[in-house]
């Protein structure tokens, strides 16, 4: 019976140094709090009971020690500071970049829209010159044109009786009866100088069937062509001629201008004939300033009274210095 009491005493040591040894190596691990461990002589010195004692001292310290937490079982990971400061840092980053484009952005669509303020500016002050010098010549034209008609009117009334064409005679009266007026004189020189005028005016309006009849049906118009400032062979148009040329200017020139100076008229064998210096100018557009032709001739209108106005029958011209 001894032994066996001695062997289930040697068992428990056995399990207890064992319980403590394991103790021992966990709270080793677990804490950095040191540990008594007893040596072989205490151990051999204690008795199974003494030993129990111990493993049980041994196992209260170990769970009345502090432990240090495992970091990944018993708190959430702490966040990488670093990695967000970078991307706050890229998403500031992408923000001033796109700032940065919208300026420049914002800065080219300035840009082109000063300089289609400038060029707008540009064509307003050309389209004003434009209008201005287009008023002064008109101006000058009117100016020109009235100094001519007093001209002619004051010509017209220093003209001695024989140089006028005077109304038919009256028939002397027979016994008490009265004649009847025959009614104002005519003042032939002012009717051929107003339809002048009216054949500049519709070759200036470009009007084709008003310039053309101004010309009896059977009319003989002669000029010289200039090509580059240089004199051609004389040319002979007839009306149907004449109306192709004045087609071709239309088609060729935007506006046209013809000045008249010098006027005079005379009357020869039966027609008024009008003699003037023509200056000529053509325009390829309306904005342009500068015309694209011009030249100045003598112009020798003859006119014959037809349908109750003046018809130009003959037409020459000859050019002069350019």
């Amino acid at each position: 019976m001894k032994w066996r009491a001695h062997a289930r005493l040697c068992r428990s040591v056995m399990v207890g140094c064992t319980a403590a040894l394991a103790l021992g190596l966990v709270a080793a691990c677990s804490t950095k709090q040191p540990m008594p461990v007893m040596n072989e002589a205490e151990m051999a010195g204690m008795g199974a009971a003494e030993m129990l004692a111990a493993v049980e001292e041994t196992t209260a310290a170990a769970d009345g020690s502090e432990a240090v937490p495992d970091p990944e079982l018993t708190a959430d990971p702490e966040p990488d500071i670093m990695t967000e400061v970078m991307e706050r840092y890229d998403a500031l980053e992408a923000t001033v970049g796109q700032l940065q484009s919208d300026v420049d952005n914002l800065n080219a669509g300035q840009t082109v829209f000063q300089t289609e303020l400038r060029s707008l500016e540009g064509r307003v002050v050309g389209v004003e010159d434009s209008v201005e010098g287009m008023a002064e010549r008109i101006l000058t034209r009117f100016d020109n044109f009235d100094a001519e008609i007093g001209r002619i009117r004051k010509a017209i009334s220093d003209m001695p009786p024989a140089g006028r064409r005077t109304p038919r005679a009256a028939t002397p009266p027979r016994g008490d009866v009265t004649p009847e007026p025959e009614g104002p004189v005519r003042d032939i020189e002012a009717e051929v100088a107003l339809a002048v005028d009216a054949w500049r005016q519709a070759w200036e309006a470009r009007d084709v069937a008003s310039y053309t009849a101004a010309y009896q049906e059977y009319a003989a118009v002669s000029r010289y062509g200039l090509r580059a400032g240089s004199s051609l062979r004389k040319r002979s148009l007839s009306r149907d001629g004449l109306r192709t040329r004045m087609e071709l200017l239309v088609r060729q020139y935007a506006r046209m201008e013809i000045g008249v100076v010098g006027f005079r008229v005379v009357e020869e064998e039966g027609r008024m004939v009008v003699t003037f210096q023509q200056n000529f100018s053509a325009w390829s557009t309306n904005d342009d300033l500068k015309p694209a032709y011009a030249d100045k001739g003598i112009k020798t209108l003859a006119f014959v009274e037809q349908d109750g106005g003046w018809l130009i029958i003959k037409e020459d011209w000859v050019p002069v210095g350019q």
